[in-house]
């Protein structure tokens, strides 16, 4: 992601310029996403969402759906200064928030204090141009192409959002109970996780279910109180304990099978 924000930051210039061969007005904003900061689209263990990446050694931003960060603006050294404080940050597979991040750049409109992508005024004889600069893998052969999702049920958020972004979004909602008359399967929050794992194996996403994180359901689809990863590589035997939910509890991460849970 470092390397990626460097060259946006080079190219600002070269974007305004190109642009500028086509109208006088053209103007250049910025945003930046990761995914949904829920299961599965990232670790929700509290270190893990504090600080994704720890291996890096630097500063690491919290995962986050999009974020408007730099209304439209004229100035080609605003924009790299503002891409220059961005920082890195990380989830559990490949950025999947670009399809978020699409559509708000496409649909949403100005408003006081808030929002400035919409800042082209009444004449519909515009045009926006959404540059999407997802980080792909280079370390895991056969991925190719950008990763966009819209697995929102994976995640238990089953309602639409509740209207126009502000810039940083709200707080994820809690995950609802089932609705009345409604079998608690067809919302189950593990159940839902383990089939999007499954769907990106078989697509051949990672090389081997080591590679992922593939939850531990109980029989109803629920999580069990015990999570552990693959036991291999750096983070062999780690595991943790959740609520039904998925939720983890805090202080329970353990190596080696030492997270002592407490029953369902």
């Amino acid at each position: 992601m470092r390397d990626d924000l460097g060259t946006l930051r080079r190219l600002a210039r070269d974007i305004l310029g190109t642009l500028r061969n086509a109208t006088p007005s053209a103007r250049i904003g910025f945003g930046s996403f990761v995914d949904k900061p829920v299961l599965p689209y990232v670790s929700t263990a509290p270190a893990k969402l504090r600080s994704p990446c720890p291996e890096r050694g630097e500063p690491c931003d919290p995962p986050r759906a999009f974020r408007h960060l730099l209304a439209l603006t004229g100035d080609p050294e605003l924009f790299a200064q503002r891409v220059g404080r961005q920082r890195v940050s990380g989830n559990l597979d490949a950025a999947e928030g670009g399809f978020d991040a699409i559509v708000q750049v496409a649909l949403c409109q100005h408003k006081k204090g808030g929002w400035g992508w919409g800042e082209l005024g009444p004449n519909r004889n515009q045009v926006r141009l959404g540059w999407d600069e997802t980080e792909l893998d280079q370390d895991r052969p056969g991925r190719t192409g950008t990763n966009w999702a819209e697995l929102g049920p994976a995640g238990a958020e089953l309602e639409p959002g509740d209207g126009p972004q502000e810039g940083s979004p709200p707080t994820p909602p809690s995950r609802p109970p089932p609705p009345d008359g409604q079998d608690e399967l067809e919302t189950a929050p593990c159940r839902g996780h383990l089939a999007a794992a499954l769907q990106e194996l078989r697509a051949g996403l990672y090389r081997s279910a080591a590679d992922i994180f593939l939850p531990n359901c109980d029989t109803r689809g629920f999580y069990r109180p015990k999570q552990c990863r693959a036991s291999q590589g750096p983070k062999r035997g780690q595991c943790w304990c959740v609520d039904r939910r998925g939720h983890p509890l805090a202080g329970t991460e353990g190596h080696g099978g030492a997270a002592r849970c407490p029953p369902a």
